[in-house]
Formats: C-alpha cells, structure tokens, sequence
C-alpha cells in the first residue's frame, strides 16, 4: 500500500489543469488578436498579431499525449513553470509593443497568476505574483499608464497572486486530502484488514485476470492453497486475540516470501491462495516448500503447521475451475495427514 502521509495529487487533477492552461492560453490570444484586428492602424500591429497567432497555434500541442505525459509526469511543475514563464514573456511582448503598461494588454498578467495558482499552491502562486508585478513594472518603465493607474494596477496583481494563493493552498489540501481517502478506502476495499492479504472477492477477481492474462500470453501459471492446520486447537489454547496475531504474522510472512507480481489473498478463517504467474510445476511446487517452511517456523510456538494444495493451469481452465482444482489438492493434502503438500 502506498505512503498515505505521501500520496501525489492524481494524474486527472494534472491533466485538467493543462486543459484549463490550454483553454485559458487560447482565450488570452484570441483576445489578443481580437485587440490587435480593432487597432490596427497603430504600430507593431503585425508583430502582436504575429506573437497571439504563435500562441493559439502552439496550445493545443500541450494536450497531445507525449507533450501531456510530460505536463502530467514526476516533473510536471518544472515543465508547468516554464510553460507559465513563456506565457509572461508573450504578454511582456506584446503589451511593451502596444506602448507600455497604458496597453490594455497588460490585463492578460493576470491570466497567468490563476493559472499557476489553481496547480502549484501558495509558494507558486507568490512566486508568479511576484514576477508578473515586476514585469508589469518593467512595462511602465517602458510606457508609463500615470502613477496612480501603475500603483493600483501592481497592488491589483499582488492582491490577485494573495487570494489565489489562500484559495489555492486550501484547495491542494483538500484534494490531497480527497487523495490520500481514497487510496486509503481503495486499498481496504481490496484487502484483509487482519493480514493485509488481498480478500476473498480482490482475489477471486485476480485469479480471473491473470488466467485470462496466462491464457492469452501462452504462459503458465501455478496456483496454491494453503490451510492452517491444528489452528483451532491454538486458538481454543491461547484465546483468539493470540490467534489473530499469528493470522497477522502469517500474512506478512506469505507476502514476504512470494514475488512482487504474486498474489496472496485470505479466502477463508484460516485459509490462504497464493497465484505464481509464470510458474511451471516444479517453481511452483518449490514455492510450496519455501511457505511450507516458513508457515511453520512462524507457528511453531503455538503448534500451528500448513497443509498445501496445488494445481497447474490447464487449457481450457477458468479461473473457478483453477480455483477449484487447487482446493481438491488441499482436500487430498489433508486427508494424506496433516502438515503436507499435495502437488497435482
């Protein structure tokens, strides 16, 4: 199970956020050009219409998959930044050719803020907040819009960059929250409480999934049943909150010693189902010894062993009728005596 203090914000949270900066980098140009088309008998009319025109075309490249699996990526705030930076240099252009910070272009700063802050919080949105003022202020320099309209303006973005950050930081926090719930209630939904083994039906739908995956690979797969033996003497003898530590043990130790793509799932009181992907008979039946083994060293203080069954994918098989092979072999291992493992 995954880190719950150190769950990401999910991919969906970040792929709509490069849809809100694509729609909001289109609407921005469009205005631009629209601008740009009313005024066009004032200078540099060409090269702002040439500077929205590169803009309108570009965005969309952002939501195309290998441009997206970057924006969506472990490093998708560096990629973020430098697609907001690049957007501050289009309005920084286009307003200082309009004439300075006296362009209405220079209402398109703001555009940037929300955009940072709806993904990268408070830190981010202050940042931004920060160097669009201070290119806003570089715009004056250029064309002074009067000193009144410059301090307003600048206090307007930084009252912006502020309420955007509070807004944002809350909402990261709520949706990391949202995250963290529901990576939470995913995994118990799929999972013993008890043993931390995947549950009756995670299972069962699993077993139907690699079959189906064995089946179309061509590959083999291998199947155990393990049942405790002499498990409810222990629990008569040493009380059940004794008993459900050693389940507890139990599970880990199973999961410790199968691979990482097996799966190990509690189908009943005392009854446990491992699937070995990739295993012929014999790596399958070596794989019943080494949790014979351990299953034995971890109960023998309460006198608890293991008797395994076995069953080998066959053409044809389903994951009941796996299931259910698998579970005979159980049946035969226990009427052999306790303590065994039946292959078949």
């Amino acid at each position: 199970m995954a880190d719950l203090n150190q769950v990401p914000l999910s991919d969906s949270f970040w792929r709509g956020h490069v849809r809100l900066g694509v729609a909001s980098t289109t609407v921005c140009s469009l205005v631009g050009l629209a601008y740009s088309a009313l005024t066009w008998s004032q200078p540099h009319r060409l090269a702002i219409t040439l500077i929205g025109l590169l803009a309108v075309l570009t965005s969309p490249l952002m939501i195309s998959p290998p441009v997206t699996q970057r924006l969506t990526g472990p490093h998708r705030e560096r990629y973020l930044y430098a697609w907001s930076a690049s957007l501050l240099v289009a309005v920084t252009g286009s307003v200082l050719l309009d004439g300075g910070g006296s362009s209405p272009l220079a209402l398109l700063f703001t555009a940037s803020l929300v955009f940072t802050a709806s993904g990268f919080g408070r830190t981010g949105a202050m940042v931004m907040g920060a160097a669009t003022a201070g290119l806003y202020v570089l715009t004056c320099l250029y064309g002074s819009p009067g000193a009144w309209t410059g301090v307003l303006t600048v206090s307007a973005l930084f009252i912006i960059a502020a309420t955007c950050s509070l807004t944002a930081g809350r909402l990261r926090a709520s949706l990391e929250a949202q995250e963290q719930l529901t990576e939470q209630l995913r995994w118990q939904a799929c999972h013993d409480g008890l043993t931390g083994c995947l549950n009756h039906t995670a299972f069962v739908a699993q077993v139907e999934e690699s079959v189906a995956r064995a089946h179309r690979t061509r590959t083999p797969l291998g199947m155990l049943m393990l049942d405790l033996d002499d498990f409810k003497k222990a629990n008569d003898t040493f009380g059940h909150v004794v008993a459900d530590e050693l389940l507890a043990s139990l599970g880990t130790a199973l999961r410790e010693v199968v691979r990482d793509e097996d799966l190990v799932g509690r189908v009943g009181g005392d009854e446990f189902a491992v699937v070995v992907p990739g295993a012929d008979d014999t790596e399958t039946s070596l794989l019943a010894e080494r949790l014979r083994a351990r299953v034995l060293e971890v109960g023998a203080a309460m006198g608890v062993g293991v008797s395994i069954g076995s069953a080998g994918l066959l053409s044809g098989d389903d994951g009941r009728e796996l299931r259910q092979r698998a579970d005979r072999s159980l049946y035969e291992a226990k009427r052999a005596g306790h303590r065994t493992i039946r292959l078949t």
